[in-house]
């Protein structure tokens, strides 16, 4: 009795439940700041020269090119 009961209140309400679901997701979405996104090429490029000087003791010291990519 109580489940034919429950799933006769869900089918009259499942439309709302969604619609309220849709909505709750449209405002997270709206509330997120958009900003430029950083793509993962352009972090290494940026991160590079400070792996450089640490691999590499400020230039003092030869490094090859595996210990950089595990730096960076």
């Amino acid at each position: 009795m109580q489940a034919e009961i429950g799933k006769t209140m869900y089918s009259v309400l499942k439309p709302y439940h969604k619609a309220g679901k849709k909505l709750i997701k449209g405002q997270k979405k709206a509330a997120k700041p958009r900003s430029e996104k950083t793509t993962l090429k352009d972090a290494v490029f940026m991160v590079i020269p400070e792996a450089k000087e640490g691999v590499s003791s400020n230039g003092s010291l030869p490094y090859s090119a595996r210990r950089l990519l595990y730096r960076v």
